[in-house]
């Protein structure tokens, strides 16, 4: 079943927690806030853990949005998970070309791919 906080869904699948967004615009600071201090709830929870992040209902990012991503990553990886993305809208994976951020995250174009990575 899955669990729902104010912005993310969250489930498990194959040992992996799988997050997906309830907000489709994720621009303003309150809404990167909140989502920030829900992931590093389960991070803290949960170290090590496997994490695909599912973008499928996403349709904007803000960069800061994207500052975050970075951070969250390499809080996971120090403390031995791993990270992948997935079902990430054209828009917004232009923006990971443009940022070079599409070399450092492995990125995958559905959720069944992305499970089958780790």
């Amino acid at each position: 079943m899955p669990e729902k906080l104010s912005r993310l869904i969250i489930t498990f699948q194959e040992d992996v927690l799988v997050i997906e967004f309830t907000d489709r615009r994720i621009v303003d600071h309150d809404a990167i806030c909140e989502i920030h201090e829900q992931l590093s709830a389960l991070l803290a929870q949960r170290p090590g853990v496997r994490v695909l992040i599912n973008f499928s209902s996403v349709e904007h990012l803000s960069s800061s949005a994207l500052g975050f991503l970075v951070s969250f990553a390499k809080r996971l990886r120090d403390s031995g998970g791993e990270l992948k993305l997935c079902s990430i809208h054209p828009q917004i994976y232009e923006a990971f070309v443009i940022t070079r951020l599409n070399r450092v995250f492995e990125i995958h174009d559905s959720a069944q791919a992305a499970l089958a990575a780790f």
